[in-house]
C-alpha cells in the first residue's frame, strides 16, 4: 500500500509547480534549486503524529511543507490573506 502514497505524491508536486511555480525555484546566480531535503534535528519534533511516526526528513516550499517519518507522509498547508487597512486599524 506504499504506492498511493507514492502516487498522490508526485500528483501533488506537478500540481503544486503549476499553480505556484514553486517547486524548482532556482537562483539565477548559483543556478541552483532552492528546495531541497532537510533533516530533521528538532526542528521538526512539533510536527510529529501518530500517523507519520518521528520524522526524519522534510521539504520546505515556502507555504507547504511535506514531512517524512518512520510511518507515512505529513502535509503543511499556509495561507493567508491580505486584510485591509479598515480591518488592521481593528485590532
Amino acid at each position: 500500500m506504499k504506492y498511493p502514497y507514492f502516487i498522490i505524491l508526485l500528483i501533488f508536486l506537478f500540481v503544486e509547480n503549476l499553480n505556484a511555480n514553486t517547486l524548482y525555484n532556482f537562483d539565477k546566480e548559483s543556478n541552483q534549486s532552492t528546495a531541497s531535503f532537510i533533516e530533521n534535528k528538532g526542528q521538526f519534533d512539533e510536527f510529529q503524529s501518530t500517523s507519520t511516526g518521528v520524522i526524519h526528513f522534510a521539504v520546505d516550499f515556502g507555504s507547504t511543507k511535506i514531512f517524512f517519518g518512520e510511518k507515512g507522509l505529513s502535509y503543511n498547508f499556509l495561507s493567508s490573506e491580505k486584510q485591509s487597512k479598515e480591518e488592521r486599524a481593528k485590532i
